[in-house]
């Protein structure tokens, strides 16, 4: 939990988490977060509603303009996680950290997991979702 992470004085870490799970994101797409040319917060006029877009670097088959996922911004908690994105106060953990803290179930990946089955019982459907995540099918 925060609480934990917090105490053992790896806010940072707990941040990197909370980011990668309110968006669903892949460990190395957290990372790159890190350099402000990987992601842009823009208004979606069409469907009214703020988006992350995230640069793909790994869908190398794909011309750059081509690479950029895009996640709607629907929630305060995804808010919060947007301020640690823009202040790039976010760390990535050990996979033996998040084990201690958290528990033998988890590491870096969970989130992302979760991220799913959040969206899931928000209602979203499973082809929009598999969309957010940058998907090539369901």
């Amino acid at each position: 939990s925060e609480t934990k992470f917090r105490t053992a004085g790896l806010q940072e870490k707990w941040n990197w988490l909370y980011v990668a799970f309110q968006f669903g994101l892949r460990p190395s797409e957290v990372d790159s977060l890190k350099n402000s040319k990987n992601f842009k917060i823009e208004h979606d006029r069409l469907n009214k509603v703020s988006v992350l877009r995230v640069y793909q670097s790994k869908l190398k088959m794909l011309s750059k303009d081509y690479r950029w996922k895009t996640i709607p911004i629907h929630s305060k908690h995804q808010q919060k996680a947007i301020e640690f994105i823009k202040s790039g106060q976010f760390d990535r953990p050990l996979t033996k950290t998040i084990k201690r803290i958290i528990g033998d179930q988890y590491d870096t990946y969970s989130p992302r997991k979760g991220f799913t089955d959040m969206m899931l019982n928000e209602g979203w459907e499973l082809e929009d979702i598999s969309v957010f995540m940058g998907h090539s099918s369901i």
